[in-house]
């Protein structure tokens, strides 16, 4: 952790670092709520504020490696997103502390208990991240990627889809990676199954919901593209294809009523037939 942190410091604009950190406070998080559940403590608040913090703080420093004799903060590596060696904007890497109230044992608001507690920080350094580098698309996107990777992500993933949507809403291909995301989830498993099917489930919901939140002629172009690729997948069950067809031509005709389509929906509405 304090590497990561030193090497922000001087390469705020770098993405591969801030998706290292990410992923880094990911998979602690997950470690420390595979350990909560060994010892039966989830979803309960920890009554005891010493002992959770002096495991946590065991799991920080396993992870964060041996002590190379440098004072980088008065916690000797514990679970604070800075230290003492502040930039200029007073923080590691324009980092604020984050409390250990954040990191285990919080239960009620924004965050609640349990697995979502654990990943107060990991949800922490995306936003500090997109702060740095707001453009960035890929650096979101990424992110997402990575809570897809540990059941740890699963708690923020839906605050990076809706804060790509606020910030890139009419970016037909944002629309179009966020679709595709569950089901690129899916490409190690060759045969069509239950989680297929779901995946496929969450891609649509993903197209409706980029669609409500800013359409526009590119955007309903895109979305109807999409879903024709989609039903051109290999291995796709033939009854799927049908009801991709159907969702197809519900674009293309929401397309035609809102006056935004394109003369390519046009020509694949006639192909959906």
């Amino acid at each position: 952790r304090r590497l990561l942190q030193r090497a922000l410091r001087a390469n705020r604009g770098s993405r591969e670092l801030w998706l290292a950190y990410f992923r880094f406070e990911l998979i602690f998080a997950e470690r420390v709520q595979r350990r909560r559940s060994a010892l039966g403590l989830d979803g309960a608040r920890a009554s005891d504020g010493d002992d959770v913090a002096a495991g946590s703080m065991a799991d920080g420093e396993e992870a964060g490696g041996e002590d190379d004799g440098e004072d980088d903060g008065e916690d000797g590596g514990g679970l604070e997103v800075g230290d003492e060696d502040e930039d200029e904007d007073g923080g590691a890497a324009g980092l604020a502390p984050a409390t250990m109230a954040d990191v285990e044992g919080a239960e009620g608001g924004e965050l609640g208990g349990g697995s979502a507690a654990t990943s107060a920080v990991a949800r922490y350094v995306y936003e500090s991240a997109v702060a740095a580098m707001p453009e960035d698309v890929e650096l979101r996107l990424g992110c997402l990627r990575a809570c897809g990777e540990v059941e740890a992500g699963a708690p923020i993933q839906a605050a990076i889809e809706t804060s790509l949507r606020d910030s890139f809403g009419e970016s037909a291909a944002v629309a179009v990676a966020l679709a595709s995301l569950p089901l690129d989830r899916c490409a190690a498993e060759p045969e069509w199954g239950s989680a297929h099917a779901a995946a496929l489930r969450a891609a649509l919901q993903s197209l409706d919901a980029s669609l409500a939140a800013a359409p526009s002629a590119h955007l309903r172009d895109a979305c109807v593209a999409w879903v024709e690729a989609a039903t051109q997948r290999e291995g796709l069950p033939p009854a799927t294809v049908v009801r991709m067809r159907k969702k197809g031509l519900q674009l293309c005709k929401a397309a035609h009523a809102a006056g935004e389509a394109s003369p390519s929906v046009y020509q694949r509405w006639a192909a959906f037939h």
